[in-house]
């Protein structure tokens, strides 16, 4: 698993580092923007099936819809310290990001 430094005394684990089964204990973890902002939870992986690593993460708000936003999941970080999912994105990019309903596969993004 690759790591990298978040702060100076507190590590994180990149999220497409993961094989599948490890991403997805992650579902229901917390998920921030680049600057800290809470945006919603994991509720969605999509792996590519050469790597078999996480590709996509789908980041589920609180909004009524159902459906979830499909992020790129490059160098999105772990955080040790609790079940939190930091993008390396803004808010209101993840908030525009295209939208899927939970289960359904993308046919290309």
């Amino acid at each position: 698993m690759r790591t990298t430094e978040v702060h100076a005394k507190m590590k994180a684990i990149l999220f497409d580092s993961l094989d599948e089964a490890g991403a997805r204990k992650l579902t229901g973890c917390k998920v921030i923007d680049e600057c800290g902002e809470p945006v919603g939870t994991v509720d969605g992986i999509w792996v590519d099936s050469s790597s078999h690593r996480v590709e996509f993460v789908g980041v589920k708000n609180s909004s009524l819809s159902g459906n979830v936003r499909v992020i790129h999941a490059r160098d999105a970080q772990i955080i040790e310290e609790g079940c939190s999912l930091k993008l390396r994105f803004p808010a209101a990019l993840i908030k525009q990001a295209p939208s899927f309903s939970p289960g359904a596969e993308p046919e290309q993004m």
